[in-house]
Order: C-alpha cells, then structure tokens, then sequence
C-alpha cells in the first residue's frame, strides 16, 4: 500500500474517482474534533500544506466506541499520524475528499519531540516539508475546551468523576483531585453535570420545565408514544410499516414493533448487538425481531428496496446523526409521513447547506434548515432530557 504525503500524490490516486477504497496518508494532526464517543474527526495536514478530513465513527471497519474514545486520548495536536483507510467524495461536495479511518497511529509524537512546548499553545515549528522552500503550513491555534466542570478552580476530568475510566491516570493534565476526597467531589461533580446538561439542552421555545424532564432512557418510548399519538396505530401499520433510521441497538424498532405490534425496519449499518432487556421481552411474549437492513440510506438502497421504500407508512429517526437530512429528503421524494429528533448538526461534515443566505452553524439554524425544504413541514418538543426537538410531516 502506497503511503501519500502530499497533496500531488492524493490527487493522482484519487482522479475522479467516487472512492478509494485502501490508502495509507501520512501527515500532521492540526485540528481534532471531538463530536461524541463514537465520532471523532480531525484535519491532516500533508507537507506541501494541503489540507484532507479524517473520520473516526464507531461501526466503520473495526471501530468501537471504546476503541474510539482510546484513539481520542492517543492522538494529539501536532503528532505525525499515520491513518489508513478509504478515501470517499462528500455527498454534499464532490470537490471535498473525507478520509475513513480504518486505522491511525501516532508515528511522531509532538509531546515526545517537543518537550514542555505544547502544540495547542502556538508552537511556531511547521509540519515537516518536502522542500526546504516549501510554504508555511497555518497550525491549529490554542486547543480550548467548552463546557467544562469546574472543582476547587481547576477544570475537571470527566472521565475520572463520571466512572473512574481516566486512562492518563497521573498523566492527565485535568483535576482528579486527592483519592481520599473522591466521594465528595464527585458528588459534586455530578450535581453540576446535570445543572449544566439542562442548561445546554435547552432550545429556544422548549416548553418543557427542564426539572421535570424524563431521562435519555426513556426517549425511545416516549418518542414511540408521541409518533402514535400524533400518526396513529392505523397509519404506521400500513404496509411494510415504519423505517427506523440510524436506529443504532433498535430501541424505537423495539418499541415499536414489540410493545406495539406496529411492523418496523431498523436502516443501519453498523452491526447491531440486542440490549439483554429486549431479547428478555421478545421471549416472554414471544416477539419477532424487526428486519435489520444493514446499510446506510440513499438513494441506491431506496432503488435497491423500491418495494419496502414505497409500501412503508413513515420514516423515522431519534438522533440520527449525518442521515437526518437524508430521512428527509428520502421522505419528501416518495411522498412519506416522516419524523426526526435532530441531535448533531456537523457543519464541517455539510459545509454547503445554507438557510437564508447563511451557513448552518447552529441547532436552531438546522432546524429551520430542516422546515424550509418544505412549507407543511412543522416542528415541537418532547420531555425527555437532551436535543428534544422532533422535526415532522404529516402529509
């Protein structure tokens, strides 16, 4: 396997092609996007300057979510990172290439090669160049972090105070505080995590009394609740019944199909290990599991189940990530009744979506994004803890 480094080499390999399915790419880590534990992505940088998108996600290749959130803590601004993988055109921009991580390893650390000089901190030394007089390559600036819990002053590690996982251990430059006070201060801890989510998951005409809302456990079937309140049993038991999209374990299709006898397919391409609760409750009552097809929805896998696609009775999503705006699309084209919870905008992911002549940057902005591609199209809240806000049409 050839391993790029530079911008002419990528370019070569790739030549208009859809996809790539094996490379190798050499380069600097200069930005690191953390967007949950399962998803991760990060800018390379190569040594003439230009500049191509990793994707770590949880269900791509071998990656768990704790492989992805142990890659988080070995990789760093400034490391010379080898990542393998398969290079893919952005459905949005054809131009922007995304690189899919299969594999990445840290093949210069920045920390071992600049000791007490952090990269995050301005460090004036470039990538490594292939020309002496090749140009200045622009390095991330600070690294700062958002939403921060603060202990005795000092910001601190989540990791630690939520279930004692902190990898670094003496290493980690957040507060783990002293051992003998880990009760106390984790309690406090705890008690400004939850100030701070209900703070955060607040949205602009939520009606919801923040205090009184039910945990993220219970979405699933408060959504389910909600979607038979509003569609009804009749409507989502037509045909092939409803399409669970990105529906990760199956908690809406469960829901839907095991408590409600309501016929549902899960869209999802990662492989999908059963919660020990539903298989308990599918064999006491004797359930069927939903059918599970096992790959992410576009419109070839639409052509591919013409039959399933145009008999079901609505398409839905809690969550569902990068395939939000795809449900609706998918919906408004064959004419569907559809609703979504919308959680993640990822802007950089869908850099060209633009609502009123500005960018879509913000939840709200998605949102609205989500309404204007369709005047029928409407909008409320559930109770339930987090982004709460369900995106549908009743057609």
């Amino acid at each position: 396997m050839t391993t790029i480094t530079n911008g002419n080499q990528l370019h070569e390999v790739v030549d208009g092609k859809e996809r790539v399915l094996s490379i190798a790419v050499k380069g600097q880590l200069v930005r690191k996007r953390t967007v949950s534990k399962n998803l991760i992505f990060g800018d390379i940088a190569l040594t003439d300057g230009e500049l191509i998108q990793m994707m770590v996600h949880s269900g791509e290749a071998s990656w768990t979510k704790e492989r992805v959130i142990q890659l988080n803590w070995d990789i760093h601004l400034g490391d010379i990172v080898l990542v393998q993988g398969e290079i893919r055109r952005e459905e949005t921009n054809s131009n922007r290439l995304l690189l899919v991580a299969s594999a990445c390893t840290v093949q210069e650390s920045w920390e071992k090669t600049h000791p007490q000089q952090r990269f995050e901190h301005n460090a004036l030394e470039s990538v490594v160049k292939e020309k002496k007089d090749a140009p200045p390559v622009a390095l991330a600036t600070k690294q700062t972090y958002e939403n921060m819990i603060q202990l005795d002053g000092k910001n601190a590690c989540k990791y630690h105070f939520s279930n004692t996982t902190c990898q670094r251990g003496d290493a980690c430059h957040f507060y783990h505080g002293k051992s003998e006070d880990y009760a106390q201060l984790r309690q406090e801890w705890l008690e400004k995590r939850t100030i701070q989510k209900r703070a955060i998951a607040m949205v602009d005409g939520d009606p919801n009394d923040p205090h009184s809302k039910a945990l993220k456990s219970q979405r699933a079937a408060l959504f389910v609740e909600w979607l038979v309140d509003i569609f009804g049993v009749q409507l989502l038991s037509r045909g092939t019944g409803v399409l669970d999209v990105a529906g990760g374990k199956g908690d809406i299709s469960f829901e839907l199909q095991c408590k409600r006898n309501i016929p549902s397919t899960l869209i999802d391409p990662r492989v999908v290990k059963q919660r020990k609760t539903h298989i308990k409750v599918m064999r006491e009552q004797l359930c069927n599991k939903w059918l599970h097809i096992q790959a992410e929805l576009n419109d070839e896998l639409v052509n591919m189940h013409k039959d399933h696609f145009e008999n079901c009775s609505a398409i839905v999503g809690m969550h569902p990530d990068e395939a939000t705006e795809v449900i609706v699309n998918t919906s408004l084209s064959l004419n569907k009744p559809f609703a979504v919870v919308p959680c993640c905008v990822m802007s950089r992911l869908f850099p060209d979506r633009v609502c009123n002549n500005e960018k879509i940057a913000s939840y709200n902005d998605f949102v609205a994004y989500l309404k204007s591609k369709d005047p029928r199209i409407q909008s409320t809240f559930l109770p339930f803890e987090g982004k709460n806000q369900v995106v549908f049409l009743l057609t």
